[in-house]
């Protein structure tokens, strides 16, 4: 039996989807901006209300695509099964998961339609790059080089100046 080689993709592939993501998820931002303005109950429970029928359309998109996979990869799918049976952190993670992205959606959506700019609010969310580059740091012993070091600093000082310098509106109506 010939030993299998795995096929490593190209380097550079992280960058093309970092990309893709950088765009979709700000695409995604807008649009909960527009939904937040075009909601007539401005508050925690009428947007609560949205992110439901988003967590029902998207599970209905996800059931559509596992039925795929199953039929398509079903060897992928099966090797996903047979991980979450022998570890079962595997579930609790994907649970866990579901619960912080809920957590995270309702927050975002929050936070985007009650200051002036949904650009601000942009701006703190994404400093969770900070708290990655410690926690892989920390948790997996992953290397953080000087540079990126200094590239969190530069970051840390940027979102403060787009925070202490924006203009000092008033609120908008929830």
């Amino acid at each position: 039996m010939a030993a299998e080689t795995a096929v490593r993709p190209p380097p550079w592939r992280w960058v093309v989807f970092a990309l893709i993501a950088c765009f979709t998820s700000a695409t995604f931002f807008l649009v909960y901006r527009w939904v937040g303005d075009t909601l007539s109950a401005k508050t925690i429970p009428g947007m609560a209300a949205y992110l439901l029928w988003v967590f029902v359309a998207v599970g209905v998109a996800g059931a559509l695509g596992l039925l795929v996979c199953y039929a398509c990869h079903r060897p992928m799918l099966q090797r996903f099964t047979s991980d979450a049976s022998r570890h079962s952190g595997l579930v609790w993670a994907v649970a866990g998961t579901g619960v912080l992205i809920t957590l995270t959606q309702l927050s975002i959506l929050v936070s985007f339609n009650s200051c002036a700019n949904p650009g601000y609010a942009h701006v703190i969310v994404n400093m969770n790059v900070l708290l990655v580059l410690l926690g892989a740091f920390l948790i997996f012993g992953l290397p953080v080089g000087l540079m990126s070091g200094i590239g969190v600093v530069v970051a840390v000082v940027g979102v403060s100046l787009v925070i202490v310098g924006q203009k000092k509106t008033t609120p908008r109506p929830t």
